[in-house]
């Protein structure tokens, strides 16, 4: 078997046509606060599979600490294309993942627990006015009291 993964903006799937329309492949996403959810928009497309067997289909998402921040447990699916088509299966999904961390994400695609690819894209930490900030783990007041962190408000004085 083989796999491709794409992430993008949006995605429509067509039932008259039976066809997934793309909107703009992304390769980063931009947070003003961290954490936060996003919903990503992944599209998988599943080659050379068995004709008439089921797949169990796995997409995770990680961090760079290969902590999982999102995943669509065990999609089963098969084979609907025609007999004059290569067998395959093409899926478009949307996954929350719980975003704690700027850097690098993977998305891994498995199916019957046999890895296919891997899509990877990075998260910025983005301030209003436009600037990108580099710091890993910067937080919202706000985000801190709603996962019980006690952030200390407090500033020194100058004596």
């Amino acid at each position: 078997m083989k796999g491709q993964l794409l992430v993008c903006d949006d995605i429509q799937f067509d039932r008259a046509e039976k066809s997934h329309r793309l909107g703009k492949v992304i390769n980063a996403m931009h947070a003003s606060v961290l954490p936060y959810v996003e919903t990503l928009h992944i599209f998988a497309k599943l080659s050379e599979i068995p004709a008439h067997e089921t797949i169990d289909i796995v997409i995770t998402i990680r961090d760079e600490e290969e902590e999982t921040i999102g995943m669509l447990e065990s999609f089963a699916t098969r084979n609907h294309r025609s007999e004059d088509q290569p067998p395959g299966v093409d899926i478009s999904t949307t996954i929350a993942a719980t975003i704690c961390l700027t850097g690098p994400i993977q998305i891994d695609l498995y199916a019957n627990g046999e890895w296919l690819d891997r899509y990877s894209l990075v998260v910025r930490l983005q301030h209003v006015a436009g600037e990108v900030v580099p710091d890993k783990r910067i937080i919202s007041l706000e985000t801190s009291h709603l996962l019980g962190i006690d952030i200390d408000t407090r500033f020194p004085t100058r004596q």
